[in-house]
């Protein structure tokens, strides 16, 4: 169950640049999967957990140009975590504790501070087909109640868009990274705010959280086709790992996933996607109202 709500202002006294975001929301998700830390986890590990959260974020920034723009936000939000029951899938307490799945069992209230800049040339926000998007996120989380979740966090994303044959083909690219870290060692990041790979946007072959750990890598490669007016068809291929420490974010021992899709156009924009995903745990149907482009911040 989700429950959300937004509000925008653009243009704050005369300063038709400026731009205002009030967003707040209570989600009850009771079937969250968790599979362990790392890459190395294994699909028969999968457990299942509840979880609660509550947020009220704003965010204010300025747009320096039509590409470039920059702000801070300030937040406050809740996280409960608890046991999913019985059920097909084991409840996450049957395989894992405070050790394996940090801040297990333990309520946490949190508020937050941080920046954002993006810099924007994309032509349309939903299936572009030229320019690219590069952009930076920094938040600190403040663990209100006993300080041990206290952490910042960090986030990259690059996306860039090759059209030919009059736009009507696009290779577009993909990398995106995002870091958990304390910088002590009596803190730890709570396991449900670690960085995460698999489902419908990163490692689209496996399943949706998938692979979870402090440090998060990923790059996809899409060649997109017309078939006709509204339809396009898709190739790609996508790769990831999650790692410890940031200095292991290379390279080497990456996941792998690929597949083929459909993507319905509306007014030049991409309202459907289709996608049906293969890795090496096996083939995964995707349905999204979401193109693979949508911005993460």
């Amino acid at each position: 169950m989700l429950v959300d709500g937004e509000l925008q202002v653009n243009g704050v006294r005369r300063a038709a640049d400026t731009f205002l975001n009030l967003y707040s929301k209570y989600e009850r998700s009771p079937r969250m999967e968790y599979y362990g830390l790392g890459a190395d986890s294994r699909k028969e590990d999968r457990t299942r957990y509840q979880l609660n959260t509550a947020a009220v974020d704003f965010r204010a920034g300025y747009r320096f140009t039509r590409a470039l723009n920059a702000g801070l936000d300030v937040g406050y939000g809740a996280a409960h975590t608890g046991s999913a029951g019985e059920g097909e899938v084991p409840s996450i307490e049957t395989k894992f504790d405070q050790t394996t799945a940090p801040g297990l069992f333990d309520d946490t209230r949190f508020a937050s501070w941080g920046f954002f800049a993006g810099f924007d040339t994309r032509d349309l926000v939903r299936g572009p087909r030229k320019g690219g998007f590069y952009g930076v996120e920094f938040d600190r989380y403040l663990d209100l109640d006993a300080g041990t979740y206290t952490h910042r966090q960090l986030a990259l994303e690059g996306q860039q868009f090759f059209p030919y044959f009059n736009q009507q083909r696009v290779v577009a690219l993909f990398v995106r990274a995002r870091f958990a870290y304390t910088g002590r060692d009596d803190h730890v990041v709570p396991f449900f705010l670690l960085p995460q790979l698999g489902g419908n946007y990163d490692l689209r072959g496996f399943n949706q959280y998938r692979f979870y750990d402090n440090n998060a890598f990923a790059a996809a490669v899409e060649h997109r086709w017309y078939v006709f007016s509204g339809l396009e068809m898709a190739a790609f291929a996508d790769a990831g790992k999650t790692v410890p420490e940031k200095g292991n974010v290379d390279f080497s021992k990456l996941n792998y996933s690929g597949g083929l899709g459909l993507r319905v156009r509306l007014r030049g924009a991409v309202v459907l996607r289709m996608d049906v995903a293969r890795s090496r745990e096996g083939v995964r149907w995707i349905w999204s109202l979401s193109d693979i482009s949508r911005r993460r911040f």
